[in-house]
């Protein structure tokens, strides 16, 4: 059902096949990096807060849902800096649409069959 990759599968973690490739990559290429686990946060800077390190310094998700036809909606997954605050003016005129939000956890659950 879950593909296997980081990330949380009905409650617990997984340490699947995403994390061993990225690490192996990382390896092979002599890229220095730290792992840094943690109980799972629901913002930027809870995140920044636990691993001890600046805001700027990490990334967010967001899955937002937005309107393509009057009767069609869809989803789009939105990668930025953890410390900007998303521009949803902005994206509605990028888009092309009136109607833009943040998934709910149902959808969310729903497109990527995860928690």
């Amino acid at each position: 059902c879950c593909k296997a990759e980081d990330g949380i599968r009905g409650g617990e973690r997984s340490r699947g096949l995403g994390d061993v490739y990225k690490r192996q990559l990382l390896n092979d290429k002599k890229i220095e990096y730290k792992v840094t686990e943690h109980e799972p946060v629901k913002t930027s800077e809870e995140a920044a807060k636990i691993r001890g390190v600046s805001l700027a310094s990490g990334a967010k998700a967001m899955l937002l849902k937005y309107s393509i036809s009057k009767t069609e909606q869809t989803l789009i997954l939105a990668v930025l800096s953890a410390e900007t605050k998303i521009d949803m003016k902005l994206l509605k005129k990028v888009l092309s649409t009136k109607n833009i939000s943040i998934a709910n956890a149902a959808d969310a659950s729903k497109a990527t069959h995860c928690i």
